[in-house]
């Protein structure tokens, strides 16, 4: 009875379970909000897994499901529950893998690999529930996402081109985008996880919690060797067999995200050299996301890095003072 008392006295602990309850039912309840917020739903959940302890922690994500849940529950809000329990577990992982101070490049492996092990074993257990291949699932779940993508385009505009290209070709979007679900996945992890990595230093510096070094993130480039990735890919692509198509395809498609992520870091280099205001950084990153093209160019800019090291034609003082 005194470790409960001493355990819900402790300010730190319910600011965590506040915090943490907030994070879900803002996601849950304010759609527009609800839709950038969850990519940093793991965010709280790794600050005070990571400052309160392993036990505390846990504690932590139990507590803020349970009165989110019941909260959710009263309102008759939808409740997306195994979302967030996914990516508050997310949290903890990001948690463990940074106590073990590992590199910038393995951190972001371990937590992309947990990240889709427990999506895996999620849709596993919705598959043996609802009595239905977790195939079948994957293609009624992009369909309806399809045909709701569908309706709020010919809502705005009955008579718009790209409303009904959409209608005209669902079948094969939905078809397409079913071949390349392993790649969409994958990147959508990846792409979490980069976040929160990104978020988490920015707040553990603020509050002097410790956080590992992972160096100057605008001069990181992926292994050498990761350029014969995308070769393969295109030889498979080019093989007569469908099955090794789909497979060089969502291949191509996680190597070309990683060369994305070098030509973002590059584009930030010579940001940072520029010394640019963070608007004007913002802006242009938010153009590239925007424009198709641009993000073309960043991914060439990251692919042809290797060849041309573009950061050497601007030379740090560091480096000219060695």
């Amino acid at each position: 009875m005194e470790k409960e008392r001493s355990l819900f006295s402790d300010t730190h602990f319910l600011a965590g379970i506040a915090v943490s309850s907030l994070a879900f039912l803002l996601v849950a309840i304010v759609p527009f909000v609800g839709s950038a917020a969850i990519l940093f739903i793991p965010l709280p959940v790794l600050y005070y897994y990571s400052t309160a302890g392993r036990l505390k922690g846990s504690a932590i994500l139990i507590l803020s499901l349970a009165v989110s849940f019941a909260i959710l529950r009263l309102l008759g809000e939808q409740v997306i529950f195994p979302v967030l329990i996914l990516l508050g577990l997310l949290g903890i992982v990001l948690a463990e893998v940074l106590k073990r101070k590992y590199a910038l490049e393995k951190a972001v492996l371990y937590s992309v690999a947990a990240l889709v092990a427990l999506g895996a074993l999620f849709l596993l257990y919705t598959s043996i529930r609802s009595g239905n291949a977790p195939v079948h699932l994957i293609g009624v779940s992009i369909t309806r996402k399809v045909q709701e993508s569908i309706s709020i385009y010919t809502q705005i505009d009955p008579s718009s081109e790209q409303a009904k290209l959409i209608k005209d070709n669902a079948s094969q979007i939905i078809a397409f985008i079913i071949n390349i679900f392993p790649a969409i996945i994958i990147v959508s992890a990846s792409v979490i996880v980069w976040l929160n990595l990104l978020a988490a230093r920015a707040v553990f510096t603020k509050n002097a919690v410790p956080f590992p070094d992972f160096g100057d993130l605008t001069r990181w480039k992926p292994p050498e060797k990761l350029v014969w990735i995308p070769i393969v890919a295109g030889i498979m692509i080019l093989l007569p067999g469908k099955q090794a198509q789909l497979i060089g395809i969502n291949m191509l498609l996680v190597s070309l995200f990683v060369y994305f992520l070098e030509g973002l870091a590059i584009v930030g280099f010579f940001f940072k050299r520029g010394n640019i205001s963070p608007m004007l950084r913002f802006l242009f990153y938010f153009v590239i996301f925007a424009q198709q093209y641009l993000m073309v160019l960043v991914i060439a800019v990251g692919l042809f890095d290797m060849w041309i090291d573009f950061r050497r034609f601007s030379k740090t003082t560091e480096d000219s003072a060695v």
